[in-house]
């Protein structure tokens, strides 16, 4: 049993190297496993059957693969099916690393998926994809929208899952974020120093606008911590949002409002929940400059509302989405780096490694797309299977 398990788990990693996904190749055996019975090889060696592997030798094989081979894993027969659960894809999923949405192909309706640390793009197949427009991501969903940019569409491209919200006629898309609470999902679109949110329930039938004409607040980034939203602004305030049963915003009034004064320096900031702690992270840009000129994190202390500059994440590392959103990760799992930040934006042709001390940059570049896979200001971003 031993030896077929090396073998299969050989052949497996040959279909990896071959960026063979989502069945593809996978699918080329399925067939034959159901049908075929045991047979001698030209060497004389007893050859056992895909489908009739032991579920020990099955589950040595399934330790050896990515999330999304798990998934072809689980599409190759009914036998391999069997011991496949959910339970087994969310218990991987917590310890994957986040990926690169690397570009799309409409008329293959496919979406390449690039793991940094490996260096290996995977093909996922989106029949989804069909009539519509890839626009980010948000956690572990890819937010499509139809022709018109008036309905989004959240993917899940690991677990197939879906949401589709009610067709909204003024969505401008600059930031959309899915929101867990207490109170269940929320998908809220930010408007990125407007002083308009709009956000909708999952299961709602309609979508509700407010303009925040009494604080004047930019929404910027948002973040559910400890079961409550919080926001914060183009200029730095700081605040909690309830969305039910009714909208209110209530501004936090903090003792040090100049740490997180943005100057004459265009910013972005970022709220992030990492390790137990609600922290929010400012890149600084000059405006005459190209690029990121530095940058500062900051955890809260709720009990003497202040905000302190943190040296360290604990380990943690933080991947960022220029123009998305920033995800506290541990890379132990994957023996990734930690106390830095993985920085990747739209359109960008590399991701940026930064150390916490701002001493260090690294910038790695990224494959080239094959020609008939597009890029957008949409890719190029963040795709999180661990959320």
């Amino acid at each position: 049993m031993e030896r077929n398990t090396v073998r299969m788990v050989e052949k497996l990693q040959t279909y990896r190297s071959k960026r063979a996904i989502d069945g593809v190749s996978l699918r080329l055996e399925k067939g034959k496993t159901s049908k075929t019975e045991n047979r001698n090889n030209n060497n004389g060696e007893h050859e056992v059957q895909w489908s009739e592997l032991p579920d020990p030798a099955l589950d040595v094989i399934s330790k050896k693969l990515s999330i999304v081979e798990l998934f072809s894993f689980g599409g190759v027969c009914n036998r391999w099916r069997s011991v496949y659960s959910t339970a087994k894809v969310d218990s991987m999923a917590a310890t994957q690393l986040p990926l690169l949405v690397h570009s799309f192909s409409l008329p293959r309706r496919t979406l390449r998926l690039y793991n940094t640390d490996s260096g290996i793009s995977f093909m996922k197949r989106l029949p989804l994809l069909h009539g519509r427009k890839f626009c980010g991501t948000t956690g572990s969903y890819l937010i499509l929208m139809n022709k018109s940019y008036t309905q989004p569409l959240l993917v899940n491209p690991f677990t197939g899952h879906k949401i589709l919200f009610p067709k909204c006629y003024w969505l401008l898309f600059p930031r959309l974020c899915l929101l867990s609470t207490p109170s269940g999902l929320f998908l809220v679109e930010m408007g990125h120093w407007r002083h308009i949110i709009k956000y909708c329930q999952s299961g709602g039938t309609s979508w509700f606008i407010h303009v925040e004409n009494v604080y004047r607040f930019g929404f910027m980034d948002a973040v559910v911590f400890k079961g409550k939203i919080y926001v914060v602004s183009s200029t730095g305030r700081f605040a909690t949002l309830d969305l039910v049963p009714e909208y209110k915003l209530t501004i936090i009034e903090t003792t040090d409002e100049d740490c997180i004064d943005p100057g004459n320096l265009d910013y972005l900031p970022y709220l992030v929940e990492s390790g137990g702690e609600l922290l929010v992270l400012h890149l600084f840009f000059d405006p005459g400059e190209v690029g990121l000129i530095c940058f500062e994190i900051y955890r809260f202390d709720f009990e003497r509302s202040k905000w302190i500059e943190v040296q360290s994440l604990g380990g943690r590392a933080l991947f960022v989405t220029y123009g998305g959103s920033a995800v506290s990760v541990d890379p132990t799992p994957w023996g990734g780096q930690g106390d830095c930040l993985y920085i990747a934006g739209p359109m960008m042709d590399y991701w940026s490694l930064l150390t916490l001390d701002g001493k260090t940059i690294f910038n790695f570049p990224v494959p080239p797309r094959d020609q008939d896979f597009s890029r957008t200001n949409s890719t190029h971003v963040w795709i999180h299977p661990s959320l």
